[in-house]
């Protein structure tokens, strides 16, 4: 099962209970993780897949606050998806994202 495909039913869910601008936000930052890894497995998400990707985009040049976002979009799929049991880990469990000011 795959993390993008498992993340998109997920917001298909839920749109209709989120405001337009934060569906944008999340579809947008999906498709990053999707650019990313579009083939990130959910048995192979772990620590370390979310380290990289923070490093991955922190060396496209994003500024903190869009790394921050991307990050935080990336932590609320993986929650919803691990609280559902489909993880047998927390990946975002020791991260911390922090906060751009």
């Amino acid at each position: 099962m795959q993390f993008y495909e498992t993340a998109l039913q997920y917001l298909e869910k839920e749109k209709y209970n989120l405001s337009p601008f934060t569906v944008h936000t999340y579809y947008w930052n999906l498709k990053k993780i999707f650019d990313y890894n579009p083939n990130l497995e959910l048995e192979n998400f772990d620590q370390s897949v979310v380290q990289n990707y923070k490093i991955h985009l922190q060396q496209l040049g994003n500024k903190p606050a869009t790394v921050c976002k991307a990050l935080s979009v990336f932590r609320i799929f993986s929650k919803k998806i691990y609280q559902d049991g489909l993880l047998k880990v927390d990946p975002f469990e020791k991260v911390k994202i922090g906060r751009a000011y």
